[in-house]
């Protein structure tokens, strides 16, 4: 069994069963499986960084990346630059105890995002000086915060064995290794489906093409634009409309910025979305940093704005659902397609129909009713495309 078949027998058993879990609204199983093995990141430096962001961790870098040293008062700064390109800061104390790291990290919507650690309550654990206090922001927000009760010095660490990611399964689509299956959902309206769960809906218009979702990064933007234009030639991208704020959903909106088009995204969302989108990206460049356009346009959807060229109308609607508040939609009228995000609107794959009600997929199926929305057909951003009477299986209703 080589690395992808591992990788893919430990998705179909113990993940499977994990997000067959939370499909019946149990959530432990799965949470107790990503608390002890890192998630999938797209940040390849931040598995390195957080060994170099404590106190003897940095120190061994900074000794192995030929550090600058600068006093500061009865301390010292710290400075080195990474093999990946970072740089961090340390800022130690008159008894050359780390107090705090800062260092940034490229983000595909953050840009430059900062990451700081700070460390306080330095106690004597046996033979090793260790902070009891550790904690970390990233971007400004608080993301880490630890009390350490104990420290044992060369410990084996308590994390159970993962089968490797292959790069062919993680970094395919990134790489640009994507064949879209284009699907047609209606004359002008094609649903590309890369076969990794990912999904984006392509709308020509008379002037131009609106794309709903793309996810990740250049890469992917790149390969879902040249779809695009190779459906539907000669016309340009105006619109990126992106359902919500969550990174996956939101990290190639600059790239379609680099080509002119506008990021649609509900209004309550706006104000975030655009200060992100327009800082610095400076650690690594992308398509948009390289273009020297001063800013991502941004525009914001309040409750629903029709799209219409007087032959083609798309929909879309700001509703509100847990996963994310609030979420942007999109209505086909004439196909009565429902382009839907993260939201359950069919039992998974061999998977029973769920034995309560999911959530979000009631308050969906009720906004829906509420706004006399008419579906037949939905096409998920996940999961592929569905119908109404799927929709009714996930809120517990009969089809009849």
């Amino acid at each position: 069994m080589d690395d992808r078949d591992e990788f893919l027998s430990w998705v179909e058993t113990a993940l499977y069963e994990a997000e067959l879990a939370l499909h019946n609204g149990e959530a432990g199983l799965r949470r107790s499986l990503w608390s002890r093995q890192e998630p999938v990141s797209d940040m390849g430096a931040w598995r390195n960084l957080e060994i170099w962001l404590t106190p003897p961790g940095f120190i061994k870098a900074a000794a192995a990346n030929r550090a600058t040293v600068r006093r500061r008062g009865a301390g010292a700064i710290v400075s080195f630059t990474t093999a990946d390109g970072l740089t961090l800061t340390g800022y130690l104390n008159a008894q050359h105890l780390v107090e705090r790291i800062e260092t940034a990290l490229p983000n595909t919507v953050m840009g430059d995002m900062p990451f700081v650690t700070t460390f306080a309550s330095y106690e004597q654990f046996g033979t090793v000086t260790f902070p009891k206090r550790i904690v970390e922001t990233v971007g400004g927000f608080p993301y880490l915060e630890l009390t350490v009760t104990s420290v044992t010095p060369n410990g084996a660490a308590p994390v159970g064995p993962r089968p490797p990611i292959p790069p062919a399964v993680c970094t395919g689509c990134a790489r640009g290794n994507v064949t879209f299956k284009s699907e047609k959902l209606g004359d002008g309206v094609w649903y590309l489906d890369a076969g990794d769960n990912f999904a984006s809906i392509v709308v020509e218009f008379k002037d131009y093409i609106l794309v709903f979702e793309c996810p990740h990064g250049d890469e992917r933007s790149g390969l879902v634009m040249a779809e695009a234009r190779r459906l539907v030639p000669n016309k340009p991208i105006r619109y990126l409309a992106t359902s919500h704020w969550h990174f996956d959903h939101l990290g190639s909106a600059r790239s379609f910025a680099a080509e002119g088009a506008t990021v649609l995204i509900a209004q309550e969302a706006m104000a975030g979305v655009e200060k992100y989108l327009n800082t610095p990206h400076m650690i690594s460049p992308d398509n948009f940093a390289r273009t020297g356009r001063k800013r991502v346009k941004v525009e914001g959807v309040q409750g629903k704005r029709v799209l219409s060229d007087g032959t083609r109308t798309v929909e879309l609607y700001v509703l509100h659902l847990e996963h994310a508040e609030p979420t942007l939609f999109a209505y086909l009228p004439k196909e009565k397609v429902l382009v839907t995000t993260d939201v359950a609107v069919a039992p998974r794959p061999r998977a029973p129909p769920p034995r309560n009600p999911v959530p979000d997929s009631v308050q969906l199926y009720t906004q829906l009713v509420e706004k006399k929305i008419d579906v037949e057909r939905l096409a998920g951003v996940h999961w592929g495309v569905s119908t109404w009477k799927d929709l009714l299986i996930m809120v517990g209703k009969s089809a009849n």
